[in-house]
């Protein structure tokens, strides 16, 4: 008998059915398939950041190297992961790798969990050399710090199709 350890969660059609939702207590979506999400969600949001930051630049005739610079890009970058969790609760990398964020209680992901969990939370995972991220190998339920903190799992996605 083969030991699979995860989980299929079924995305539901309706917002009233999503309420339905699977449990996720069970789902491990390991370090490895979240780095390279991240790796790809990374290059994707600089990508971004090197494209629109000229463009605000010269519409506002900004001086480069200053600190509203680091400001820009910062909102930039960051707007990426926020806008794309909130809005399809994945982001590139995430829909790449056939993962989603999902509230531990099955709630919908509202603004101040994924402000908390993407900017303050993802901060503090990342303040001390990574062990945030890295502690997601040891937890029982592959949680980062991120996700303690903003009571979130990464979850397996099936796709239903539409026909």
């Amino acid at each position: 008998m083969e030991n699979n350890n995860l989980e299929t969660i079924v995305i539901y059609n309706t917002e009233e059915d999503s309420q339905k939702q699977l449990k996720t207590n069970d789902v491990k979506i390991g370090f490895w398939i979240r780095f390279w999400a991240y790796s790809f969600d990374f290059i994707i949001a600089a990508l971004l950041t090197s494209i629109i930051k000229p463009i605000i630049f010269y519409f506002l005739n900004l001086e480069e190297g200053t600190l509203i610079e680091s400001f820009i890009k910062s909102l930039i970058f960051f707007s990426y992961f926020v806008l794309l969790t909130k809005l399809q609760s994945q982001t590139l990398g995430k829909m790449l790798f056939g993962i989603k964020v999902v509230k531990e209680n099955g709630n919908t992901l509202d603004w101040n969990t994924v402000l908390f969990r993407e900017l303050i939370g993802r901060y503090i995972s990342i303040k001390v050399f990574f062990i945030g991220y890295i502690y997601t190998a040891f937890d029982h339920k592959k949680r980062a710090w991120h996700d303690i903190i903003a009571d979130t799992s990464i979850i397996h996605v099936e796709y239903k199709k539409i026909v």
